[in-house]
């Protein structure tokens, strides 16, 4: 049994005892999929680390009242309306739940839950009656 932390390193160690073509193939094939994922990881890194010095360039550029449309406008007004949007979602969830335990709750109407009581009553006094013993309401 190989014991290994990551994926990667339990297909590269498989592939050095692997004897099946089959099996070697697919291994290559993961491992290859392994170092493109690596690859594209050291990508998005690279861009990410571009795109903030980008960023972080632009910042001195930036007037106050384009500075106060950004933090304002973009961030804080973006932020509350999703917070407001998740909150009216919660609440029509709640509102929904409580309905339907209600709806289960009251299905049945109350004429029909006495009659249903009255009946197994009776039932139930027939049955201590034919052991001998005498029931009454």
């Amino acid at each position: 049994m190989i014991k290994t932390k990551s994926p990667k390193a339990t297909v590269t160690a498989r592939l050095k005892i692997a004897t099946d073509p089959d099996e070697k193939s697919a291994l290559k094939q993961a491992q290859k999929l392994f170092d493109n994922e690596a690859n594209a990881k050291k990508a998005l890194k690279k861009a990410q680390d571009a795109l903030d010095l980008a960023v972080f360039k632009q910042y001195p550029k930036l007037s106050i009242d384009e500075i106060k449309n950004l933090i304002v406008d973009d961030k804080w007004l973006a932020t509350l309306q999703s917070n407001i949007e998740a909150e009216i979602e919660r609440v029509t969830q709640q509102l929904a739940n409580r309905v339907k335990e209600l709806e289960e709750r009251y299905n049945e109407p109350l004429p029909a839950i006495t009659k249903s009581v009255e009946e197994l009553s009776e039932k139930v006094a027939g049955h201590l009656k034919a052991m001998g013993l005498e029931w009454s309401l």
